[in-house]
């Protein structure tokens, strides 16, 4: 016999520019039997996304799998009844559900200040999911299904804050005319891409493609290579004239009409080095500025074996973002050019308006330790034909999402 389960709820509010409307959770109701656990849940204000965490005895369960219905994803029934379910036994294997141990915290965000993790199914059209912690994550942040059939991003808290971009003249191997260090502030905050885009993502959104040279006899789970700028966002736009208006054939306009998000792009540089410095300052997102470490963040010439490698298997940045130091060389939507108005306030900069090299970060695996730092910077032709190091990307979206 179900048992009535008294469970805890929360609510985050979000102000809006357009209205003043919130989603909010009200009503919640958990009922569990031996196999299943059905949560029921009012959802009033405005549609939002909803996310549940499960505690027993007040401890979050981490890694829920078998959980369907209207959670963890964007809900716009409103004023009626919401509901989904979780079978236990699916991820939380040798431990039964007893009467008054289980709660659940329903939580409802607005589309403009949405959960810190977010996860694209490749497979699936529209199929956007959300969720407050990487330990809510379906599998953990490692599994391979964000390597393969998943595309998984993560907020980067960037609104309003000065930081200094580039690299102090004490750092070792800069290079003084590409780094001068300045200050910039971003006035919003985004997501970007836990992983570089690996071969099989891109295979999957950009409606079969493959431009990896490694892609039939190596794994799909290393990053897409060979890509050149015009096929990640076509050549009908460009930056930063036409903002971030892409071609609908081009890689990128596949994912948009895939997702349903519109605003998957290429990272500005100043969006890659916030990203990748995760507050630190200095030339290793782990604190370090010497190379004792870099072993552990990277693939670079001293370790990779003359070869790419399959993407998260060293240490994250504070942010959860892998990779972001060798393998293969990412690009940036900016042109290659000194950095200009270095002696104010840079505000959400976009690069130089004209030239025909754009910026790739993070060095590669052919690469020396100098061009593993997060404030080095190169350049590739737009068009040219890149070797097998090259021609990488890592997602980024906005935060304020339209669905």
């Amino acid at each position: 016999m179900k048992k009535q389960v008294t469970v805890l709820f929360s609510i985050v509010l979000a102000s809006s520019a357009m209205s003043s409307a919130v989603p909010e959770v009200t009503g919640v109701k958990l009922a569990a039997d031996t196999r299943r656990v059905h949560v029921t849940y009012t959802l009033t204000g405005a549609p939002g996304i909803v996310t549940a965490m499960f505690l027993t005895n007040g401890v979050p369960i981490d890694s829920v799998t078998a959980l369907g219905g209207d959670v963890n994803r964007f809900v716009t029934k409103l004023n009626s009844t919401c509901s989904f379910t979780w079978i236990p036994e699916c991820s939380w294997s040798g431990h039964r559900v007893k009467d008054g141990s289980l709660s659940v915290r329903v939580t409802a965000w607005s589309t403009n200040c949405p959960p810190d993790y977010m996860a694209i199914n490749l497979s699936v059209a529209n199929a956007v999911f959300f969720y407050e912690r990487a330990a809510d994550l379906p599998g953990g942040i490692t599994n391979d299904m964000y390597k393969t059939e998943w595309l998984l991003m993560r907020k980067i808290p960037a609104a309003g804050v000065v930081w200094h971009m580039g690299s102090p003249t004490y750092e070792s191997n800069r290079n003084a005319d590409n780094e001068v260090l300045h200050p910039v502030m971003l006035t919003y905050d985004y997501y970007m891409g836990v992983y570089m885009v690996t071969q099989r993502q891109y295979y999957l959104f950009s409606g079969g493609l493959n431009p990896s040279m490694s892609f039939m006899n190596g794994d799909q789970r290393c990053p897409v290579n060979k890509v050149k700028f015009s096929g990640m966002r076509g050549s009908t736009y460009s930056w930063p004239a036409d903002g971030h208006k892409v071609t609908a054939d081009s890689a990128i306009g596949k994912l948009r009409a895939h997702s349903g998000i519109d605003s998957f792009d290429l990272p500005t540089e100043a969006e890659w080095e916030y990203a990748c410095r995760a507050g630190s300052f200095t030339a290793h997102y782990d604190g370090t500025d010497t190379t004792i470490s870099l072993g552990d963040l990277g693939w670079y010439n001293s370790n990779s074996g003359s070869s790419m490698h399959i993407v998260g298997l060293k240490q994250p940045n504070a942010w959860d973002l892998y990779d972001l130091y060798g393998n293969a060389g990412e690009f940036c939507l900016d042109r290659k050019a000194p950095y200009t108005n270095t002696d104010k306030i840079s505000i959400d900069p976009v690069g130089a308006a004209t030239g025909s090299t754009r910026v790739y970060r993070g060095g590669t695996y052919e690469h020396s330790h100098d061009r593993a730092r997060s404030a080095s910077r190169d350049g590739l032709g737009e068009e040219n034909e890149y070797g097998s190091q090259y021609g990488a990307m890592r997602l980024k979206c906005a935060a304020v999402l339209s669905l």
